[in-house]
């Protein structure tokens, strides 16, 4: 049975008056109880008498939701068209399935924000019933037994999830840009300095071709963890794509993001990473900007990766800041290695005198 597209009968649940625009859904005599239900995770501006945190369990013949008062879950909605939907078990296919009552009343209904009339839910879908109604949070199974606390901290855990780079399980590309645009504004706005440094793993290409792409995910992973070391809780390291990474350091100023990238180019240059019987020895590029007035975040980080460039187009494995504005460009391919580094492992552990 297609569940989208089939014409499903609902004597039991739906008497409705066309012409009156009144529907009628009686109480299910001696309602079976599911393992599935309903917990409220945000109040609406129509739903002032339940809490967020009210726990609702679903019948298996049907829980209606609407504003009349037999309906199990009352929504004391406030225009004149009576909207209804119910949740009701399919033992054919054994899934829930939620459905709008009311003919042309689909632009009402929304499940995790997307408009919708019957849908097939899922653990942890949302359902809402208007823009400024209450947020239902759908769980069946073991899920059933979880508070709203439990909710949350799922809903948090979700987030981070989304926010890690699952590599290095440092914070990805999109939680550093959020976070640079918060800090650019919390430092222009209290006086504070705030420093970007961003940094490339020297030749990597290398070290995916004379090690494989394992190797390649231990070089990075590891590196990862070795700044993370060195990082204090208010500053932000992330890894901003490929062997890209980029520090926040709030409260520093254009000397001290200068020393500190410095020590950790010297921590990783003195620290071969071993990985199966090899020791790869590998050197990063490091470009160092402070926020001046007159620039937004995306001008800061566009300073640091532009003096990377440079210190890469200079010979990698320095760290490089405030330059004349008169100095060449730096050559578009940064990633053109020397000939004599084609060779085996034993080359590549040169790199870094290169």
């Amino acid at each position: 049975m297609n569940l989208f597209t089939s014409q499903i009968a609902w004597p039991t649940l739906l008497d409705m008056d066309a012409q009156q625009s009144k529907t009628t859904i009686p109480i299910p005599q001696n309602p079976q109880r599911s393992d599935a239900c309903l917990i409220v995770v945000a109040s609406g501006a129509d739903f002032n008498h339940t809490q967020v945190g009210q726990k609702y369990m679903l019948h298996l013949e049907g829980t209606s939701m609407g504003n009349q008062p037999n309906c199990e879950i009352v929504l004391p909605l406030h225009d004149h068209i009576k909207r209804h939907v119910v949740l009701y078990y399919d033992h054919e296919e054994k899934v829930w399935l939620l459905k709008n009552l009311i003919e042309g009343m689909q632009s009402r209904l929304y499940i995790n924000g997307l408009l919708g009339r019957l849908c097939l839910l899922k653990n942890d879908d949302n359902i809402q019933l208007g823009k400024q109604g209450a947020v239902f949070r759908f769980l069946q199974g073991r899920n059933v037994h979880s508070n709203i606390y439990d909710v949350f901290q799922h809903r948090i855990e979700e987030k981070k999830r989304a926010d890690t780079d699952a590599l290095t399980q440092i914070p990805n590309r999109g939680l550093l840009e959020r976070e640079l645009k918060d800090q650019v504004e919390h430092c222009k706005g209290y006086n504070r300095p705030l420093s970007a440094i961003f940094m490339d793993i020297d030749l990597f290409k290398h070290v995916n071709t004379n090690f494989g792409h394992l190797g390649g995910d231990k070089v990075i992973s590891d590196i990862a963890h070795r700044i993370q070391e060195q990082i204090r809780p208010l500053d932000t390291f992330a890894r901003y794509g490929g062997e890209e990474f980029v520090i926040l350091l709030r409260g520093a100023d254009y000397g001290a993001a200068m020393a500190f990238g410095e020590r950790i180019r010297v921590l990783i240059e003195q620290s071969p990473i071993k990985y199966l019987e090899h020791e790869i020895k590998v050197t990063i590029s490091v470009g160092v900007a402070e926020l001046a007035p007159e620039w937004d975040s995306v001008k800061l980080l566009a300073e640091a990766n532009r003096r990377l460039l440079r210190a890469k187009a200079r010979g990698r494995n320095q760290v490089l800041g405030e330059e004349p504005e008169d100095l060449e460009e730096a050559p578009k391919n940064l990633e053109e290695e020397p000939e004599n580094l084609e060779e085996a492992p034993e080359n590549l552990k040169e790199e870094h005198a290169l």
